[in-house]
């Protein structure tokens, strides 16, 4: 496995991979214009340690003893124990970086109106359309392509429309738990079998190419 550098452009850990310092790049910008600093890390990073009952994947940052801001670009962790895997945690989406003042001035909506440094950026969310747009000041350069609309289709009508076979893409809103299970059993250094049931839910989705000519372009066709 090879972790591709982003927001931090290098780090370094202790012998006995306990403690990890992590140092920034400058000039990351977040959507709404300021500069990702330290704080905004240790904020992102206790927000999800801190809140079990909020976020399902606080289990991933339980093992953390210690988080600081050494400076404004560099981040120091120490872990209860050893963890030779701990930057795999920090890459999963839920350990995503957001903007500290924003999440506080607007806990409850920020899911719906989320504010990164991504290259794209949520500009409307409703109940028919999600349209993300380029992000000109990404920190790794503009995306080449400007705007992704995802349309949104409300259930389907018994014989409106022929029900996809969803089989095609499936995610498990139970991964979580799954791991945790898992994981519990190794510690227990348990022989017996983990028995564990997973609900699937999926979508598919449908990109058009409308710089080419083709029956796509016809509105009645999509």
């Amino acid at each position: 496995m090879r972790f591709i550098r982003a927001l931090a452009h290098s780090w370094e850990h202790s012998a006995d991979h306990r403690e990890w310092t992590f140092h920034l790049k400058k000039n990351v910008l977040f959507h709404h214009g300021r500069e990702l600093s330290a704080r905004d890390v240790v904020f992102s990073l206790e927000r999800l340690r801190a809140n079990p009952d909020l976020h399902e994947a606080s289990w991933m940052l339980r093992g953390i003893e210690q988080i600081e801001a050494v400076d404004a670009r560099t981040v120091r962790i120490v872990l209860q124990e050893p963890n030779y895997l701990f930057l795999r945690l920090l890459a999963a989406p839920p350990a995503s970086i957001v903007p500290e003042e924003i999440v506080q001035e607007a806990a409850e909506t920020f899911g719906k109106n989320p504010v990164g440094t991504d290259p794209f950026q949520l500009v409307r969310l409703d109940e028919g359309i999600c349209i993300l747009e380029a992000f000109p000041a990404h920190f790794q350069g503009r995306p080449q392509l400007d705007r992704v609309e995802i349309l949104l289709f409300p259930d389907l009508e018994t014989g409106s429309l022929r029900e996809p076979d969803w089989t095609a893409v499936m995610m498990s809103h139970e991964a979580a738990a799954k791991a945790e299970a898992l994981r519990e059993a190794a510690v227990r250094a348990s022989s017996d079998w983990c028995d564990l049931e997973t609900l699937f839910s999926c979508c598919n989705l449908l990109i058009f190419n409308q710089w080419q000519t083709g029956p796509q372009n016809h509105p009645k066709f999509r």
